[in-house]
């Protein structure tokens, strides 16, 4: 549980503040294939923001965590992230 208050947290910061009232669908892409790809999958699509070995392989113990809860629970989460892009967007 302390793990979803966490992304949640995260998340919102990041894709729904006033600054940025919209959020980013790159960032959406890349949620939607952190809770819901593989982690090879994942993996690629954090090539492209050339992030330094430390940071990718924390990124990649963190799926290393999500990939543990059952498909039933990222498939919430992954409806409840839907629910927060489209209040941020509207």
């Amino acid at each position: 549980m302390k793990l979803f208050l966490t992304v949640l947290l995260v998340t919102l910061a990041f894709g729904c503040s006033e600054a940025l009232p919209q959020v980013c669908p790159a960032l959406v892409a890349d949620i939607n294939k952190y809770f819901l790809k593989s982690a090879s999958n994942f993996y690629t699509s954090l090539q492209k923001y050339n992030a330094p070995p430390e940071a990718v392989f924390a990124a990649m113990q963190f799926k290393g965590c999500v990939d543990n809860l059952t498909l039933e629970g990222r498939e919430k989460f992954q409806k409840f992230w839907s629910n927060v892009v489209a209040k941020c967007n509207s």
